[in-house]
């Protein structure tokens, strides 16, 4: 059986790397969604390649990869995207992936975009992804659930309601053994 036949999108490696290449965004858009049974050194750096594109799809779907394929230098350059990219879908996605990355490396990022960039999208982004990551410190997020509770847009609010009821199921969960 060939490796292409093996992998579950039909695309082995070659493949993958011929479609980053490529002109044609769906297929970009197939190559970075085909990663998933490779390994972070493999993919980041193809991953990296997309956060150039030209379509802000393909730039957020590598911020998605770099949030599952998870290095340092995948790390270092989603913030970056956080800090440079104009399009709010991708500063979201970007801010999902790191995330990711643990509550360590990036909970200043966030709270520093989340204090920046007041785009409803970045916003809620940032909150739901702090509320699902369990290694986030707690007083700061209760700090962030206030300010998105007190924003605006109302979509915000729902989602800094989200974080505040995050925040209080974790406090239970420590009381229980």
């Amino acid at each position: 059986m060939s490796t292409e036949a093996q992998q579950p999108s039909g695309m082995d490696l070659p493949a993958i790397e011929a479609a980053i290449t490529s002109g044609d965004t769906t297929l970009r858009m197939r190559a970075i969604t085909a990663m998933q049974p490779f390994e972070p050194q493999e993919c980041v750096p193809l991953l990296l390649q997309c956060l150039d594109d030209d379509a802000f799809v393909v730039r957020s779907l590598a911020c998605m990869g770099l949030g599952y394929k998870r290095n340092p230098q995948g790390l270092q350059a989603l913030l970056k995207v956080m800090q440079a990219e104009s399009d709010h879908n991708v500063r979201a996605e970007a801010a999902n992936a790191v995330a990711r990355h643990g509550g360590e490396q990036a909970l200043q990022a966030l709270l520093d975009l989340y204090a920046r960039d007041d785009h409803w999208l970045v916003r809620t982004s940032i909150l739901a992804a702090m509320a699902a990551e369990d290694d986030m410190p707690m007083e700061p997020l209760q700090q962030l659930a206030e300010q998105g509770c007190a924003d605006d847009n109302e979509t915000v609010r729902e989602a800094g309601q989200g974080l505040k009821l995050r925040l209080q199921q974790r406090r239970l969960e420590k009381l229980l053994p």
